[in-house]
């Protein structure tokens, strides 16, 4: 029998934010401001919820760490958490 490739063989970067102050603005909002803070050849794939968003980059960026602390510092995200995907 012959094993089956991964369902992706292109490895992805998951960010995956939550919304850790109830007054700050919905995922639907933040996830289309951190989209404008990366860098715009980045493939995104954004998948957003009212208190947790998560954006895949396909194919996962080399030297992500610094782009990625950046953008999560902005203040558009201000309210937002990292659950997981980078550092």
């Amino acid at each position: 029998m012959t094993p089956r490739p991964p369902a992706h063989p292109v490895p992805a970067l998951d960010v995956t934010l939550h919304r850790a102050d109830p007054t700050a603005p919905p995922g639907q909002i933040t996830v289309i401001r951190l989209l404008a803070l990366l860098p715009a050849d980045w493939c995104c794939h954004p998948d957003a919820g009212t208190d947790r968003l998560r954006v895949r980059v396909r194919p996962a960026p080399a030297e992500a760490g610094p782009t990625l602390a950046r953008a999560l510092t902005d203040p558009a995200l201000s309210g937002w958490g990292v659950l997981e995907g980078w550092g």
